[in-house]
């Protein structure tokens, strides 16, 4: 089974809104360092393994085309890993810096 990690991001040079009221919070909550919040999203997908190679890429642009991402205003990345089905389900997180907390995700 292969799993498809999908990261969507605005084209560079639009506005992201979203990003900008994220930094002035950050700014306001006493983060000085912090100069530019851009948003996005991250999709994972689960794919049969009846795909695989270039028509496994194909069938998750097709997908990014037609709902996942709007073309005109946003860019999108595909990493396609392989994973075992026990590992779905799960999430785990690293602290960006040594003073990061994490938290577990609710399980559901």
């Amino acid at each position: 089974m292969a799993i498809a990690e999908i990261h969507v991001t605005l084209k560079p040079g639009l506005l992201d809104v979203e990003g900008a009221t994220v930094l002035k919070a950050l700014q306001q909550l006493g983060h000085t360092g912090a100069q530019n919040v851009r948003v996005g999203k991250f999709i994972t997908v689960e794919m049969s393994d009846a795909l695989s190679g270039a028509e496994l890429q194909r069938e998750l642009d097709r997908m990014c085309q037609q709902l996942l991402a709007n073309p005109v205003i946003e860019d999108y990345e595909i990493v396609i890993t392989d994973a075992p089905r026990s590992a779905m389900g799960t999430a785990t997180a690293a602290p960006l810096a040594p003073t990061g907390v994490t938290a577990p995700l609710p399980n559901p």
